[in-house]
């Protein structure tokens, strides 16, 4: 009955594709069937103990299998592990093996199990973690330049169209002075008209320009940077905004305090446009090792669902910013309950002070 048992767990596993094997502790030698010594690059036949099977495993995995098949003795329990072995050819192959502890009434207690090659799944897995890197790389390349047009044309607007604009406000100024006399009061309130709407304009593009590019991050920080976007948001939106800042270092580095930047300016946004709410609180504090930004109101909330496949949230764009520095952010909104926006960056606030 025990060899037709053998027999029967031997075919079972050789239409799986994997190898059966048992290991006897105490002696170390190994009993494989030939599927199992073909996975292992072995010869049909040939005599393997557990130090010629720790030769086959990649070096940087021997120690942790060492320590999984002590573990899975002392316990008398089971194990799983998956690892690297090395061909005679210098190729790589994964191994996945599950095994379990089998008693001996003769005292030659051991380990049985199988062993299968998970080498394309690994390789697959590879495959996309590099086309993951390699689209985070895009993406990073895409915001990069994204701030590098916005910076363009924020100057453009700033340093060419709010001059020429306040230029025509001066002239439309001047020729309203010039226009006195009673008969002119109509071409005079005509000119006053225009020249406020220059003005009004010229206001707005450099808000405008402000928001492409702050130059403010540069010159005077997040803190600073933040407080004018919030002065600006609530001026413009009549939405009051608490604003709470603990502990932040001011050295901050750019691109850290660019996306922190940007992701209070879109959730800013994000709650004039979708939320209702008449308040926001916007907080930011050291951690250790971290940044940590929180945008959040009592609004109408969503359903953060749903709220993937809303266009206009910016939920996509603030997640690939955050990640760009390494960061994880966090939506947790709920209908009729508000959102949150929790933000946090790594950052080595010990370095950051010794450095000042």
């Amino acid at each position: 009955m025990l060899a037709e048992s053998e027999m029967r767990l031997k075919l079972a596993a050789d239409s799986a594709g994997a190898g059966l094997w048992s290991l006897e502790v105490g002696t170390g030698r190994i009993w494989a069937t030939e599927r199992a010594l073909e996975l292992y690059g072995l010869e049909p036949g040939e005599l393997v103990d557990f130090e010629r099977f720790l030769t086959l495993v990649h070096p940087d995995d021997r120690e942790r299998i060492v320590h999984v098949i002590e573990d899975a003795v002392r316990d008398k329990g089971g194990l799983s592990v998956e690892y690297r072995i090395t061909l005679s050819d210098g190729s790589i192959r994964w191994m996945a093996v599950r095994g379990s502890y089998i008693p001996s009434p003769r005292g030659e207690a051991g380990l049985m199990g199988v062993s299968i090659d998970i080498t394309g799944r690994k390789n697959t897995e590879e495959a996309l973690r590099q086309g993951k890197q390699e689209l985070s790389d895009l993406m990073g390349r895409l915001i990069t330049t994204q701030e590098e047009e916005r910076s363009h044309i924020a100057r453009e607007l700033h340093d060419d169209i709010t001059q020429r604009l306040a230029v025509l406000a001066i002239e439309a100024g001047a020729l309203e002075l010039q226009l006195r006399e009673p008969d002119h009061q109509q071409y005079r309130e005509k000119l006053h008209a225009i020249k406020e709407s220059l003005v009004r304009l010229s206001e707005d593009i450099h808000a405008l320009s402000r928001q492409l590019h702050p130059s403010i991050l540069d010159d005077l920080g997040l803190i600073r940077a933040v407080e004018a976007e919030i002065a600006r948001f609530t001026e413009k939106e009549r939405i009051r905004v608490l604003f709470n800042h603990e502990d932040l270092p001011p050295a901050i580095p750019r691109d850290i305090a660019l996306a922190l930047y940007r992701v209070t300016q879109e959730g800013l946004r994000n709650i004039a446009r979708h939320s209702g709410a008449t308040t926001a609180h916007v907080e930011l504090k050291c951690e250790p090792g971290a940044i940590h930004l929180t945008v959040a109101d009592t609004g109408c909330g969503f359903d953060t669902c749903l709220g993937r496949q809303l266009p206009g949230l910016g939920l996509a764009s603030m997640k690939e910013r955050i990640e760009l520095v390494n960061g994880t952010i966090t939506i947790d909104s709920k209908p009729g309950e508000g959102t949150l926006i929790d933000v946090r960056v790594p950052f080595n606030t010990e370095k950051a002070v010794n450095h000042e």
